[in-house]
């Protein structure tokens, strides 16, 4: 019989030629009696047993991902992230098996929206985060930022209706007004407009303005000076204010409001009388960060 080294010595049984094998069995506390099973270890004099669990096994087959799914949680949501895997399929020495996963992730935070304004030149930031005009010269250089929705035009407004007038309604009228809500930064209204304007003769000439709070008295922030009503007359109206106006002219305070600019029509000479329609007139607002 061969020798053989340790724990494994040459021993006969009954006759038989064999290996007597010493050793110490193990039996862990975690049996009782009423598991009806016990782990038992096996393992030569200073040595140790393998455990089944710990010892590497073939390589299985890889995963088939049947579906994926991702569910998105607000930026600040308090939930944590988390993969969760879903058996469909189990698999077998042979067939892979199949899985479906669904991913939840937090979305990422809105980033900034930078909103340039005509003219804009060294710009600097105020309180809120916001980057506001710095005066160089006779030039102005505007811009300004926030957490905002890119489809959102923030600071433009416009009337939900614009009214046509007759003749007979009078000298000045009001062809509509815009409301602009509160702003979080000092802003002076930039108006724009355009209409057509028919005159019942020649003797009456019409400006086209744009007053802010007071429909007969508030700022005039932007007008256009008109003709003689020989014919119909176009006028557009583009904002800035007079030579020489106060640099307080039209300015609204952070938070105030909302501010109401009315669009008027008002005759500066003769007797003649005029008409406009909706359908020809046109009227917006930008709400413009001062420094």
């Amino acid at each position: 019989m061969a020798t053989v080294p340790p724990p494994w010595v040459e021993y006969t049984w009954d006759g038989v030629d064999g290996y007597l094998w010493q050793g110490a069995l193990f039996i862990s506390k975690d049996y009782t009696p009423e598991t009806g099973v016990a782990h038992a270890w096996f393992a030569p004099p200073g040595g140790r047993a393998a455990v089944p669990a710990m010892v590497q096994g073939d390589p299985g087959l890889p995963i088939t991902i049947r579906n994926t799914t991702v569910t998105e949680l607000d930026w600040d949501d308090a939930a944590a992230a988390s993969v969760a895997f879903t058996l469909i399929t189990p698999g077998t020495g042979t067939v892979q098996p199949v899985y479906d996963i669904v991913f939840t992730l937090h979305v990422g935070r809105r980033g900034y929206v930078v909103v340039q304004l005509p003219q804009r030149r060294r710009p600097r930031r105020n309180g809120d985060g916001r980057v506001l005009p710095d005066v160089h010269g006779n030039r102005q250089q505007w811009w300004a930022w926030d957490y905002l929705d890119p489809t959102e035009d923030w600071w433009a407004y416009w009337p939900a209706s614009i009214s046509s007038t007759t003749s007979s309604d009078g000298a000045v009228r009001t062809l509509c007004p815009v409301s602009v809500p509160a702003q979080p930064f000092d802003w002076r209204p930039e108006a724009f407009a355009t209409c057509i304007l028919t005159g019942t003769g020649p003797d009456c000439s019409v400006d086209l303005m744009a007053r802010v709070s007071n429909a007969t008295s508030g700022d005039i922030v932007s007008r256009k000076v008109g003709l003689a009503l020989t014919t119909p007359r176009d006028l557009t109206m583009i904002p800035g204010p007079a030579a020489g106006a106060a640099t307080t002219l039209g300015k609204i305070a952070a938070n105030a409001g909302p501010t109401t600019i009315y669009l008027r029509a008002e005759r500066q000479t003769g007797a003649d009388s005029f008409s406009t329609s909706a359908s020809t007139t046109s009227f917006y607002v930008k709400a413009v960060p001062l420094p």
